[in-house]
């Protein structure tokens, strides 16, 4: 960067710095500069076509020629031993080392000088700007920088409709979500809150809480008719996770603790006696692994297996109930060499699960099923995978 403000390339004589010669005086960024090893060329990277692209300045006679001309862009262009060209770039199915051969660089290229823009004027000098140093300060990234609409038709519970918040940091350090629907017919609200601190290398702390209206039916003893009811579930968890990561593998455990409480209300305009539902403190234990490859902007791992593992004991408040339940799934994942430009995997799941005690709980089969997509940072869309999806059947 010199006195105009502008990043260019200069050269110059080893050992004279005064015979410093100007490759590029324009205002796009030019960087990644080197020398071919017969130091007849300099090739540079340049955003002066928008995109960065690799170039090469000629010091015979000093024309500038284009080396590459790929869609996303490319950088740190370096011509090898035998001729030939290579450069990073980013490619429909994630980053590469793109190869390719000078004769086919030099039918496709010509000298492009006339694409070379004039030197700017220098800047206007502007007053010196005070600088201080400070902590890390995570809450100008961290803080709501935009909302998403949400609905959520409970039936005869209430249709939900309200907004959704999401943030994280610059380094990845804190994230959180708040979702909150109003049913403004009943009136009722349910919503989500979820925080989750990754300050430590190996280890990361979570807690949330979930408020969630669906309908249901009860049934008057006297005539045996069925009448709305809605149930209200309530969950408060914390947890902490501990992960062990290796460039194909991953080991993480979580252990953590619950707080579940279910209501029912009386939606119809007769008298029930609804009985009490229990609450329950619960401790959960889950562990997950996998051994895989997963290249840049993959949706799916490749080649490999996951599989998860996870306990969980319900204890009743103020009760003597109690009941265990066991799920466990493992993953298998085979990269098949077809054409396209993104890669085919086939996959296959097995699931299965065990509940016990007098107050055992019930698994939920079907509906949507899918992995997250981070949407925008700290928030990501999709229903989760389920432990037990059934294709067609909600």
């Amino acid at each position: 960067m010199h006195d105009g403000h502008q990043w260019d390339i200069v050269a110059w004589p080893a050992g004279d710095p005064g015979g410093a010669r100007s490759i590029t005086a324009d205002d796009p960024l030019d960087a990644d500069p080197r020398w071919t090893e017969d130091g007849a060329d300099l090739l540079f990277t340049s955003e002066r076509l928008g995109l960065p692209q690799v170039f090469a300045w000629r010091r015979a006679d000093g024309a500038t020629r284009q080396l590459s001309n790929e869609p996303a862009g490319a950088r740190d262009g370096s011509v090898t031993p035998d001729g030939g060209l290579v450069y990073a770039a980013t490619l429909a199915d994630g980053y590469a080392v793109v190869g390719r051969s000078l004769m086919e660089v030099a039918q496709g290229t010509p000298d492009i000088g006339d694409l070379l823009m004039p030197a700017s004027p220098r800047a206007a000098a502007t007053a010196p700007v005070s600088t201080r140093r400070t902590g890390y300060a995570p809450w100008p990234s961290l803080r709501p920088h935009f909302w998403l609409p949400t609905w959520h038709d409970a039936g005869t519970a209430g249709r939900f409709g309200g907004a959704v918040i999401a943030g994280a940091d610059a380094v990845g350090r804190t994230a959180y979500l708040v979702q909150l629907g109003v049913a403004p017919d009943r009136p009722r609200i349910e919503g989500v809150v979820d925080l989750n601190y990754s300050r430590w290398k190996a280890a990361s702390v979570d807690a949330s809480y979930e408020a969630t209206w669906s309908p249901r039916l009860g049934v008057v003893q006297q005539t045996g008719d069925t009448v709305p009811l809605a149930l209200i579930e309530e969950l408060a968890a914390t947890g902490l996770t501990l992960r062990w990561r290796r460039w194909r593998s991953a080991i993480s455990l979580r252990v953590g603790g619950e707080l579940e409480f279910e209501t029912l209300v009386n939606d119809s305009p007769l008298s029930l006696q609804l009985g009490t539902r229990p609450d329950y403190v619960n401790g959960v234990i889950s562990l997950s692994a996998y051994h895989a490859t997963q290249p840049p902007l993959a949706i799916s791992l490749e080649d490999g297996v996951s599989v998860g593992l996870r306990y969980r004991r319900r204890a009743q408040l103020g009760g003597s109930g109690w009941s265990e339940e066991w799920r466990g799934a493992v993953n298998a994942y085979v990269a098949l060499p077809l054409p396209g430009f993104a890669h085919w995997v086939l996959a296959g799941r097995v699931a299965g699960g065990v509940s016990s005690g007098p107050n055992r709980a019930s698994f939920d089969l079907g509906g949507e099923s899918g992995d997250l997509v981070a949407l925008l940072p700290g928030y990501a869309v999709g229903s989760g995978r389920r432990q037990f999806a059934l294709r067609g059947y909600d």
